[in-house]
């Protein structure tokens, strides 16, 4: 069974800033409180620093850039009245930091392993320098706590701090979801799409994947970056999306589960990525994959995933996957416009492209094709080359 290459996926760019709405999003929040009770812990992380420097004017909070190179841009901004009395440590530097690393660990694979989660957990601890009342500080505090719940008050402090930033729209959609109030979700993922937040290319693979999956359908996905464009796109579709990034929150995976299969069992304790892959396996509806599935799980589950063009199907079955990629690559809008392309406009998303190569490959075998199609694959080939070649194979 192939196994699937892994392209870089950077962090969005923001175009402009847009107004978060309020009270609704955060009155509906309250409204569908989270299960579970913060632990005194994550409460004195709140509320218990008792250093100060003093907060960013408004005035001075400006749009950040996140660029394609992962680094973070505050045009014009002087940094000496941040600057915490007692050390030569500013909390720009402290944001610069987190942010260029947490990019360059979602840059390998598309997420935040437990490893990774520890090293930015470490520049997080750095935060005592900075009081709860500056947004760079508490955005970075619920990044780090998405799945926890401190994570809605980090959320309402930076919002009330900065409500234009829109760093936080992606944030707003992630603590919706756990609180499975999908209409804030998709308000939240809309706002996103419109200040330039998810690329057209991550749109149209996120289109391809939820038109082909069958109603009813168990669709895991990777991270955040694979997971905010199907949030978007799939509209009233019967399809239930489980992202490997938000299994954390044992009680929100659950209840995914449920609402995907009643009937299935679901053994006791906390459940991890290979754990929801045999869960998954065991329930007789279809499940499947995105493409950016981590080299460990690719490797440990091979023989169980057969790619069906930009997505896998999970089985216990052997599957024929020929007609479905013959389909895919000769019969796709997609890759006719991708044939057609001397270039492509820079997106975010462009790298992924290299995913397509491992169907291509498993075309090639086949031993299936005509000469025109087979001269149409190699089209096809060149061009993702072309267009990832500075992209390498993780």
């Amino acid at each position: 069974m192939p196994f699937v290459l892994i392209g870089q996926m950077a962090e969005y760019e923001q175009k402009k800033s847009v107004k978060l709405t309020e009270p609704v999003i955060f009155s509906e929040f309250d409204f569908n409180p989270p299960k579970k009770i913060a632990s005194q812990k994550e409460d004195e992380t709140i509320n218990g620093k008792s250093e100060t420097i003093k907060s960013i004017p408004k005035s001075r909070i400006i749009n950040q850039t996140i660029t394609s190179g992962n680094a973070v841009n505050f045009n014009n901004q002087d940094n000496s009245s941040n600057q915490f009395s007692s050390s030569n440590f500013s909390e720009i530097n402290w944001f610069n930091s987190y942010t260029n690393s947490r990019n360059e660990f979602l840059k390998n694979d598309g997420k935040i392993d437990a490893s990774e989660n520890e090293q930015l957990n470490q520049i997080c601890s750095q935060s005592n320098n900075f009081i709860p009342s500056t947004f760079y500080n508490n955005f970075i505090l619920l990044k780090q706590n998405r799945n926890n719940n401190s994570s809605l008050q980090y959320l309402k402090n930076a919002q009330k701090l900065d409500p234009q930033n829109t760093l936080l729209l992606s944030e707003v959609a992630w603590i919706a979801e756990r609180n499975e109030n999908v209409n804030v979700r998709n308000q939240a993922i809309v706002q996103m799409d419109k200040t330039g937040g998810i690329s057209e290319l991550s749109k149209l693979n996120a289109a391809l994947i939820v038109n082909a999956l069958p109603e009813g359908s168990l669709l895991i996905t990777n991270g955040e970056f694979d997971t905010y464009p199907l949030w978007l796109v799939i509209g009233n579709r019967k399809i239930f999306i489980i992202s490997l990034a938000m299994i954390a929150d044992n009680s929100w995976l659950i209840s995914k589960l449920k609402s995907w299969n009643p009937s299935i069992s679901i053994p006791k304790g906390n459940i991890g990525e290979n754990e929801l892959f045999e869960i998954a396996l065991k329930s007789e509806k279809p499940v499947f994959t995105t493409l950016s599935l981590r080299k460990p799980l690719i490797n440990k589950w091979s023989s169980k995933l057969f790619v069906f063009g930009n997505f896998t199907c999970l089985s216990n079955k052997n599957l024929n996957n020929v007609e479905k990629l013959k389909n895919f690559y000769f019969h796709n809008p997609f890759m006719e416009q991708l044939i057609s392309k001397n270039s492509w406009q820079s997106d975010a998303y462009l790298p992924a492209l290299i995913n397509f190569l491992l169907g291509i490959k498993v075309l090639q075998k086949s031993n299936q094709l005509s000469n025109l199609e087979k001269q149409k694959l190699l089209q096809i080939e060149e061009k993702i080359k072309l267009f990832t070649s500075n992209v390498s194979n993780k």
